[in-house]
């Protein structure tokens, strides 16, 4: 009887005991699903700047703060694009915008079947002109009904922080920004340096098209006809604008090394060969998943490392550094 009594007990711990084992297990995979996906866009070319293509996740090392981590995908250049094709319709684009919406129109030619596109203009607000569609007549309809704008302001860090957060984060896959502007904000209610953490949260790549106008503003003084320049105000504002044109061209180039993307600097006249190039670097992007040990991951935080087998090659990936 109490042999029996003895084994009855000991069936019942093993029973509890499994059932344990696979609650432990059942609650790390719930630990795992709850853990978000970080994806990072990033490039590999070798030293003279051309793009290396066909390498596998086995040709990659992934490091967060030192530590290796398990590569979950790696997206190769086959995978479709989606692209939010940012326009300035402000003042400072009215002797360029034609330029730059026959430019957005050649660009959208060279998209695939699969590609997918949205256009949003900005001036004193956003416009999102045209959601997320493969449909090529759409994308031209959108650019051809695009604008300038006749008020003033320029909500270049509030678009690309709507872009972000209000229209790419409801896309899976390989997603870039190209923003067309000459890099002026005026109005925009966040910050630089939240939108800065923001876009390096993102797993968007920013591609900058930048160009400037170097016509000053005139200072007048008087009512009539006979308007007198005043050469000292006109001096003042002249190194003023140069000034800003620095800044911007400082802040375009941050967002885009950020991010992982690039910035052009072009002359009106040659922005479809920016966009050519755009088109052509895209097509040759990865994105490298992975799961962080921190469940509250903040890529702020943490320093993100690749690293590829392949000898003379060179990752280029966002660079939180700039952060600092």
């Amino acid at each position: 009887m109490v042999w029996k009594q003895f084994t009855a007990l000991v069936v019942m711990m093993i029973f509890v005991s499994a059932n344990v084992f696979a609650q432990a297990n059942e609650d790390d995979e719930i630990i795992k699903v709850d853990v978000a996906l970080v994806n990072i866009p990033f490039s590999v070319s070798d030293r003279e700047g051309r793009s290396i293509l066909g390498l596998n996740a086995a040709n990659f090392s992934l490091f967060e703060d030192g530590k290796q981590q398990k590569i979950e995908y790696l997206s190769t250049e086959d995978a479709p694009l989606n692209v939010a094709l940012l326009l300035d319709t402000s003042q400072s684009a009215k002797d360029i915008l034609d330029k730059i919406k026959n430019a957005a129109l050649q660009f959208i030619k060279q998209l695939r079947p699969a590609d997918r596109c949205m256009i949003v203009s900005f001036d004193q607000t956003a416009r999102v002109k045209s959601e997320f569609t493969n449909n090529q007549k759409s994308l031209e309809n959108a650019i051809k009904r695009t604008v300038l704008s006749q008020k003033g302001g320029t909500l270049l860090h509030d678009t690309l922080s709507f872009t972000l957060e209000k229209e790419l984060v409801k896309v899976k896959g390989r997603k870039a920004i190209i923003l067309i502007s000459d890099g002026k904000d005026a109005g925009s209610a966040i910050t630089k340096s939240a939108l800065l953490y923001q876009l390096a949260e993102s797993d968007a790549a920013i591609y900058s098209i930048l160009y400037q106008n170097d016509r000053v503003a005139l200072p007048v003084v008087g009512q009539n006809q006979n308007i007198k320049i005043n050469q000292k105000k006109f001096k003042e504002f002249e190194i003023a604008q140069q000034k800003r044109n620095v800044e911007a061209a400082e802040f375009m180039g941050k967002v885009s090394e950020l991010t992982g993307g690039r910035t052009y600097r072009k002359e009106v006249n040659n922005l479809s060969e920016a966009f050519n190039t755009i088109a052509e670097e895209l097509r040759k992007q990865y994105l490298i998943s992975f799961y962080p040990d921190d469940p509250n991951y903040d890529a702020s935080k943490h320093q993100i490392k690749i690293r590829v087998d392949k000898k003379n090659a060179v990752v280029r990936m966002k660079n939180y550094n700039l952060l600092k």
